[in-house]
Formats: structure tokens, C-alpha cells, sequence
């Protein structure tokens, strides 16, 4: 029979009393013994494991841990062993357990224990095939999921207890189908096992080395199927913290009797990388022949995170292919990649909708995405946010367009100005929905938008800057009636050619030099909100008067009362412009 070198007497005595087997001697030996360590182990916070179908318990039934006392006085033989979870507690696995040294104790434990292998607290080699959710298989993504605990310079407790928490050391990532395009309307493909692609360049972890068996490049991830009908599976994986270079592949989506689809790595893995303790979310959209990551969720990996290997709540940007819809957290989110998604291959009169926080950035992807691809678009902003100021342009020129292939374009509540040059030349234009905050709209805004017919001035609007409306040809009429613009800047309507009908309210008191220069189609002018008609200024220098190279005596104008029709008759209209007094008319 051996004997241990560390026997309490009552065991001892029990022994020679019994002539039990070894086993039972150990067991009761660990069992009476006030020396014993007895393990209570936890994972930072409950449900961070790598699993994803089990309850969400910490740990899993039959897992195995190494823990050694490292510390001078621990007692020899006694000093290291392998602890078994049965449950709900811990128990020496085999025959050795440990014991508390008299005065100091210093712990340090690591996960996996996995027979054959020769991991430790201070190195790790990563599995290669992650693609079983059974623990004890030789493939079980647990198996993965390395982690330490340390507890340095204890002493024993009252209870013999040992406390150790968790930590994790690799970063878990998991891809979730988050929608299709519309080739899969009617069938979804049938996926199966994925494959990652570990980090190009490895992240070290302080204190730990990290390899990968066999110096592999991927891993076999799980592969965890939506039983709700709709697709929306999850792949898995535990990789080595590190970066991925542009262009490598991150993840390849395998499919039964199909091509695979490759997931590049996005602009998360190429700056922020992968890191130790982390866990990742990718939503990603997949199409006929792609798969696209349209937004990412980081988290640490013991917060926040339920059993079934999402997070709680996503924050990313959110992405609909099918509906053609992008949400947005934060401004800055939105980019070429996530627009690609939305518009799922679909280029003529593709209606795309933004929603969420915008700024200048957000702007300037849109428009950098349709300089890069023939497309015609309505844009919907309505339910963008923080968005106060539409950028424009410094130049002008008939060259330049900004929105290239906009057709139409709502823009959201908050919105307070548009800048300069901001849709000149958009000559495929045909529509603009302003919101009611709108202030100023700022000179040439619209120049040359040839295909505009109409647009509705909102009543908040004050400014309507110089040329703001230079050579829309195909604009028929414009209702000022409502808004508070006390002057028709110069040029402001100059080279409507279609326009017939202009209304002015009683907040216009000026109207500039060439405002309606060109302006041939002109029939009806509309002053009967004025309670005083407005001055309409003359020729200064090079500036022609409001109405040049227009055929004033037959415009027919309106005005409120017979008191009014006699202030025109003396008015600069009659006396310089050409109007004639036959064709004033009460209203």
C-alpha cells in the first residue's frame, strides 16, 4: 500500500483499522482532512463561457482544471493537482489533492486540462477544429477557451476554501447572419462549419505564450443553426489575439453544395485587431456570391453576454438588404462597405434609407459611393439625426457634382442650412423634401438642377442666398407665400426658362438684381398676401434689373385690393421692369 507523505491520524487510524483500498483512503483522506484545498471557482461573471446551447452555468459538468501552490512552504506531493466540476462542486480528479501550506499561499490554476497535451498556466496551444458543442469531445470548442487564475499570498481560510476567478486569455468571435439579399427571398442556403483565419499577426498576452497546434493557419469553427426558420445562424470561434493585413480572409462561410462565401476582414480587424479577453459580434449580410460585415459588437468577454454566444444588445450599425436600410449608432459609422449591403446589387431608382446619427463624414460617403458607382438613387434622411448643417462645396463650376445619380433626396428634422453648392448640377434631381427647421439655403444650392419641377419652401426658412436657384430649367413654379425670406437675393431665379408661376408672401420686401433673369415662361405673379408691393431693384453697374430679358407686359400680377393695384401702377415694376397696369388684378 503507499502511503502519502501527508496523513492526518484519524485517517491513519481508518486505514489500519480497514485495510481499504487506495482509493477509498485518498478519498477520505481529502474528505477529513482540515488541510484540504477546497476549490470554488468562478469565470469573471456567470454565462461567458464559449459554448452556446448549454444553460449558461459557468462551467461544465466533467471540467478539469490544474491548480498548483507555488509558493515556498508548499507541502511537497501535495502541492498540485487536478480538480474535477461535478456540477456544483469541485473534487480532486484521480488520487492527489492538495493541501494549504502553514503560513503563505500562493495559487495559480489554468483551463483546459486535456490529456495529452502539455498546456500550463503559463502556455497554451490553440485546437485547430472548434466544430463540436459536446463536452469531452476531442473537438469540443471548450477546449479552446483558455484560461488562468492566480490568488498570490493567501492564507488559509476558516473553511479551507479556495476562491479563483477566471480570466480569459484568446478573443471569441462569432459571425451572425443579420439578413439576405433578395436571391434568397424563396431559400436559404444550408450552411455548415466554418473556417477562420487565425490573425496575421499575433497580439503577444503578458506572461503567456500562445501557439496554434500544428502551426495552423485556421480553425474549424462551430457552426450553430437558427431553429427559428429564418437563417439567421451563428458561427464561432476562439482565435489568438492579433491584427489581420487588408484583403485577408477572416472567415470563410462553407456551404453544402455550394461555393464558399469569404468574409474579408473589416476595418475593426485591421486597426483594433482582435484582443485578448475580448468577445466579437460580426452581423454580416450575406448575398449570392458574398458575405459582408455590416457592423461589429465588442464586449469584454465576461460581460455582457448571454449562453447563446450573442450579445445583449447590439451597437453597431445595422444593415437591411432588403428593405435597403442602414441604422446608425454614431456619427462617422457610415461608409462605401455598409451602403454596398444595403443596396444589395440594385442600381436603378433604388429607394436607400439612413437613419441614426449623421455628420459631414456620413454625407461624404454617400456621395464618394455614387461618384464610384452608376446607380440612381432616392435617399431617404428623414430619420437621420444630429445632423444640423448639409455640407456643400468651395467650387463652382459646371463640372462638378456632388450627388451624381440622386434622384431624389428627404432631408431630416434638425436640419438648419444647406451649404453652398451643396446639389449643384444634379441635373437627374427630380425631388428634394425639406424639412420644417430648414433656415437658410445657401447661394447656388441648386444651381443648374435641371430636372427639378417643384419644390415645397418650408415656412421656418428665412434666407434664400443669391443663385440659389441659378438655371433649374425645369422648375414651373415657386410658392415663397409661407416662408419668413424678406429678399430675393440676386440671381436667385435667373435662367428658369420653364418657370410660370411665382407667389410671394407678405414677408418678401426686395427683390434683387436679375432674380428672374431669363426667365421667359412667366405668366402669373402672385402679390396678393403683400400688404405693400416690393421694391424690385434697378440695373447697378453690370446687374441687369429683376426681370431682364423677361416679357414683362404680359405677366398678369395679383395684388390684394384696388389700393394696392394704384401703389403698382407707380411702383418700379411699371416704370422700369415693363409690367403693364391693364394686366394687375385684384384677387
Amino acid at each position: 500500500m503507499k502511503i502519502a507523505k501527508y496523513i492526518p491520524a484519524a485517517a491513519l487510524a481508518l486505514v489500519l483499522a480497514g485495510c481499504q483500498s487506495e482509493d477509498d483512503f485518498i478519498s477520505s483522506d481529502y474528505a477529513n482532512d482540515p488541510m484540504a484545498v477546497h476549490i470554488r471557482a468562478g469565470i469573471e461573471a456567470l454565462q461567458t463561457r464559449v459554448n452556446t446551447t448549454e444553460t449558461g452555468d459557468a462551467w461544465e459538468n466533467g471540467d478539469l482544471v490544474s491548480v498548483a501552490n507555488t509558493s515556498k512552504g508548499a507541502v511537497q506531493g501535495k502541492d498540485k493537482a487536478v480538480y474535477k466540476y461535478n456540477g456544483s462542486t469541485w473534487e480532486p480528479e484521480g488520487t492527489d489533492y492538495m493541501v494549504w501550506a502553514v503560513d503563505v499561499n500562493t495559487f495559480e490554476a489554468y483551463y483546459p486540462v486535456v490529456e495529452g497535451k502539455t498546456d500550463s498556466y503559463e502556455q497554451f496551444e490553440l485546437p485547430t477544429y472548434q466544430n463540436s458543442n459536446t463536452p469531452g469531445a476531442a473537438n469540443y470548442i471548450g477546449r479552446a477557451d483558455y484560461m488562468t487564475a492566480e490568488a498570490p499570498n493567501i492564507s488559509k481560510p476558516d473553511d479551507g476554501a479556495l476562491d479563483l476567478t477566471f480570466k480569459h486569455h484568446l478573443a471569441k468571435v462569432t459571425v451572425k447572419i443579420s439578413g439576405y439579399g433578395n436571391q434568397y427571398a424563396t431559400q436559404k442556403p444550408t450552411f455548415k462549419d466554418p473556417t477562420f483565419t487565425i490573425p496575421t499577426t499575433k497580439t503577444p498576452v503578458d506572461g503567456k505564450t500562445l501557439t496554434v497546434a500544428n502551426s495552423g493557419t485556421t480553425v474549424t469553427g462551430l457552426f450553430s443553426e437558427d431553429a427559428s426558420g429564418k437563417g439567421e445562424h451563428s458561427f464561432t470561434a476562439v482565435l489568438v489575439p492579433g491584427n489581420y493585413a487588408a484583403n485577408d480572409t477572416f472567415v470563410q462561410l462553407n456551404m453544402e453544395d455550394s461555393t464558399p462565401l469569404t468574409v474579408l476582414a473589416n476595418v475593426q480587424q485591421l486597426t483594433g485587431g482582435l484582443e485578448s479577453g475580448k468577445a466579437y459580434t460580426f452581423n454580416v449580410t450575406v448575398g449570392k456570391d458574398y458575405a459582408t460585415i455590416n457592423s461589429v459588437t465588442v464586449e469584454n468577454w465576461g460581460n455582457g453576454w448571454t449562453e447563446y454566444g450573442t450579445a445583449d444588445e447590439e451597437t453597431g450599425p445595422k444593415v437591411n438588404a432588403d428593405t435597403h436600410t442602414i441604422s446608425l449608432s454614431a456619427v462617422g459609422q457610415l461608409n462605401a462597405e455598409l451602403i454596398g449591403q444595403a443596396l444589395n446589387g440594385e442600381t436603378t431608382n433604388v429607394t436607400l434609407t439612413i437613419s441614426g446619427p449623421m455628420n459631414e463624414n456620413d454625407i461624404a460617403a454617400i456621395q464618394a459611393y455614387l461618384k464610384s458607382n452608376s446607380i440612381s438613387l432616392k435617399l431617404d434622411l428623414g430619420g437621420a439625426t444630429e445632423l444640423t448643417v448639409l455640407p456643400g462645396n468651395n467650387t463652382e463650376g459646371l463640372s462638378i457634382i456632388d450627388w451624381p445619380g440622386l434622384v431624389s433626396i428627404v432631408l431630416p428634422e434638425g436640419l438648419t442650412t444647406i451649404s453652398q453648392l451643396a446639389f449643384q448640377n444634379c441635373t437627374e434631381l427630380t425631388s428634394v423634401t425639406l424639412p420644417s427647421t430648414l433656415e437658410t439655403i445657401n447661394w447656388s444650392c441648386f444651381a443648374h438642377c435641371t430636372g427639378l419641377t417643384e419644390i415645397e419652401l418650408p415656412s421656418s426658412l428665412k434666407t434664400l442666398e443669391y443663385s440659389a436657384f441659378f438655371g433649374c430649367t425645369g422648375l414651373t413654379r415657386i410658392d415663397l407665400s409661407q416662408t419668413q425670406v424678406t429678399f430675393l437675393q440676386n440671381r436667385t431665379f435667373s435662367g428658369c426658362t420653364s418657370l410660370q408661376e411665382v407667389i410671394l408672401g407678405n414677408s418678401i420686401k426686395q427683390i434683387g438684381s436679375d432674380s428672374f433673369y431669363n426667365c421667359t415662361a412667366l405668366t402669373t405673379i402672385d402679390l396678393a398676401l403683400c400688404d405693400n408691393i416690393p421694391t424690385a431693384n434697378f440695373a447697378i453697374n453690370d446687374w441687369n434689373y429683376a426681370f431682364e430679358n423677361v416679357a414683362t407686359s404680359n405677366i398678369t400680377v395679383y395684388v390684394k385690393n384696388e389700393e394696392l393695384k394704384n401703389e403698382f401702377a407707380s411702383s418700379f415694376w411699371a416704370t422700369h421692369e415693363g409690367f403693364s397696369t391693364d394686366k394687375c388684378v385684384v384677387k
